[in-house]
């Protein structure tokens, strides 16, 4: 029932705002009200949020909304290694190492080698050197 509250106060802000923004239509200038419609606005976007907090406080409570007593945990469930079918944690090694020896041996040994000296193929026309525009 708490969310009555904010409602209340939310349109007691509403109507506060009301008349500071009247109080600010009195005025002779725009000099003169300007600071009595910043007032305005920033009492009006409190009652936003007050009518916010209220509502959202009062679906909750309506009855198509979650019944809290059989919500599910939303917690952090930690993580659990898999388990052999007869309950017990299989523990694997895994060697970097050898994984590595086994990678550079099925690597052709030719690529390293010609990739280094090859320089990259360019298509279209050879770079000009120099500065200014291109010439006919």
């Amino acid at each position: 029932m708490h969310y009555f509250i904010w409602i209340i106060g939310g349109f007691a802000l509403l109507g506060l705002s009301g008349l500071i923004e009247g109080y600010g239509d009195l005025g002779a200038g725009p000099e003169d009200r300007l600071p009595f419609y910043f007032t305005a606005l920033a009492i009006l976007v409190g009652a936003g949020f007050c009518f916010f907090k209220g509502w959202r406080g009062a679906a909750a409570e309506f009855p198509w909304a979650k019944n809290k007593e059989t919500s599910q945990s939303t917690e952090a469930v930690p993580a659990t290694r898999k388990t052999d079918s007869d309950g017990t944690e299989t523990e694997t090694e895994f060697d970097v190492d050898a994984a590595f020896e086994r990678y550079m041996k099925s690597r052709p040994s030719d690529v390293s080698a010609t990739a280094k000296h090859q320089p990259a193929q360019r298509n279209g026309p050879a770079a000009r050197s120099g500065f200014g525009r291109k010439g006919v």
